[in-house]
């Protein structure tokens, strides 16, 4: 069954396991350094449900790791936020939405595009492969440019207390 959370996170990783389906409110305020996707689906419609944007690369990442990204909204994903890619993950961008992801994108395996919406892909992407099953992905330079790049490396993790939320 879907959950909603609308109120503010608090705490270093905020993990979404088990096959379910997780809405996060638009909201500001959160304070996670990671969203990591393990399993199932997580709905945001704003980046603000992220937590704050810092300088620091890993402050804020978002990490991909066989589990689904599903932008409700049109928006973008800051230039400083990183966006990990662990293992094949889907991006599903909604019918009449755009997700743009203005920063980097690091250690791609394989992202696949669902959804009828569209996927900008900005600033060096360095993805290797990515397959479209829906809708459209924009700024197909950035894709072209990244095919002989050298992949990033994964930034260091935070290694104390994780939000694990399973829902399925």
């Amino acid at each position: 069954f879907p959950v909603t959370i609308s109120g503010t996170i608090q705490g270093n990783v905020l993990r979404k396991i088990g096959p379910g389906l997780l809405s996060l409110a638009q909201q500001s305020g959160n304070n996670v350094w990671a969203t990591n996707i393990d399993e199932g689906s997580l709905v945001v419609e704003s980046d603000n449900v992220f937590g704050p944007v810092a300088g620091n690369l890993s402050y804020g990442s978002v990490a991909l790791s066989g589990g689904t990204l599903v932008a409700s909204g049109t928006f973008s994903i800051h230039s400083l936020r990183r966006v990990i890619v662990n293992s094949t993950s889907y991006v599903d961008v909604q019918n009449g939405k755009t997700l743009t992801i203005e920063g980097p994108i690091t250690n791609p395996q394989n992202i696949v595009k669902r959804g009828g919406g569209t996927l900008k892909l900005q600033q060096g992407v360095d993805i290797s492969s990515i397959t479209v099953e829906e809708g459209a992905i924009d700024n197909i330079d950035a894709w072209s440019a990244a095919q002989d790049s050298d992949f990033g490396q994964t930034p260091a993790s935070p290694n104390s207390s994780f939000f694990n939320f399973y829902s399925g």
